[in-house]
């Protein structure tokens, strides 16, 4: 599940967090699971500002009851930082 490029040397690249369920319109709040590689730290804003290792730090589910963009990047010693995952969620009447 690495990203790897054949043609540049350095560490390998994690994948980006999966975001689960995806984004979209939600009558109701809703609760979100964030995945990544085993031993990877997740980071993530709901402000739709980039993640960095200062960010949140994803332990459980997340709950969204208002328009929220959540963005996500995984973190681990020794691989390149994942680029940066999102999903718009609307949520409301």
């Amino acid at each position: 599940m690495l990203f790897r490029s054949e043609s540049q040397p350095g560490p390998p690249v994690l994948p980006p967090p999966e975001i689960s369920p995806p984004g979209g319109n939600f009558t109701k709040p809703v609760t979100v699971i964030l995945k990544s590689e085993r031993g990877a730290i997740i980071r993530y804003t709901v402000d739709g500002t980039v993640p960095t290792m200062d960010d949140l730090f994803y332990e459980h589910p997340i709950q969204l009851a208002s328009p929220t963009i959540l963005r996500a990047r995984a973190f681990k010693p020794g691989f390149t930082k994942s680029i940066t995952t999102q999903e718009i969620f609307l949520i409301g009447e």
